[in-house]
């Protein structure tokens, strides 16, 4: 796996009860691994704050290569002038939950069950002179019971001793899944590659959610900058890298058919 980060960092937990698991994000400066040819596997379970609530896990597996630049969804995708842009696939498979799981029935008000797997082809832009990038993703999949996520989740409860899960059987019904994804991160500020700022953004649209988003992210540690590692010397290029990071997000959603 050339170019691959084995250690991304620490995850800052927020422990309020109204803070949420966010789906996971290949785009932003904190997921960055170097280079153009990379394997990277993502896992999300909220069982690590003991609650299955809404976002309640979600797997990724992302191959990049830059053989992926000729295949035919990528045509899709932006690739903006005078960019290091990065080729790949994603495999995505995510579950959504009620606030409550010990309920056999319907949850009137909340969110219902839900589950879907997408295969997405992305591109990511990087622009070393303006500091910031631009990722695009096309997206296609299924949700409902055909995607098996309720046998999935029903096996994590029971391999760690946890209470089954009630209610799947009134999760929403099989339906297509088509969207297009762009994702904007700015670099603000910057501190001899232990500290950094960015401002980021995401607009996706499409059958399975119609959302806009910004704010903000940081790194605290010791890491390459991918604005600058490829400018910097051998004794100043970080083999291994340690890191906090937190980013905060405000959302408009205009459809969500989870």
């Amino acid at each position: 796996m050339k170019g691959n980060h084995f250690f991304y960092g620490f995850l800052l937990l927020m422990a309020a009860h109204h803070c949420n698991a966010q789906v996971i994000d290949n785009t932003s400066s904190f997921k960055n691994s170097e280079g153009n040819q990379y394997i990277r596997l993502d896992y999300d379970n909220d069982y690590f704050t003991k609650a299955d609530e809404y976002y309640t896990q979600g797997v990724t597996l992302e191959l990049a290569h830059p053989a992926f630049k000729h295949f035919i969804l990528s045509k899709l995708l932006l690739k903006p002038k005078n960019t290091d842009v990065i080729y790949g696939l994603r495999l995505d498979a995510y579950g959504y939950t009620p606030t409550s799981i010990d309920s056999g029935y319907i949850l009137k008000g909340d969110r219902p069950y839900s589950a879907n797997i997408s295969l997405g082809t992305f591109a990511t832009a990087v622009d070393t002179v303006k500091c910031q990038t631009i990722a695009t993703t096309f997206i296609i999949g299924l949700m409902g019971p055909a995607d098996g996520g309720e046998l999935f989740q029903k096996y994590i409860h029971q391999v760690t001793g946890n209470s089954l899960p009630q209610g799947w059987q009134y999760q929403i019904q099989n339906d297509l899944i088509l969207d297009y994804q762009i994702n904007y991160e700015k670099e603000l500020l910057t501190y001899q590659n232990m500290f950094l700022l960015n401002a980021t953004s995401m607009l996706r649209v499409g059958t399975h959610n119609d959302k806009l988003s910004a704010g903000f992210n940081c790194m605290v540690g010791n890491f390459n900058d991918r604005y600058r590692s490829v400018a910097t010397t051998k004794a100043d290029h970080r083999k291994i890298q340690y890191y906090l990071y937190a980013q905060v997000l405000g959302s408009v959603i205009g459809y969500d058919a989870t």
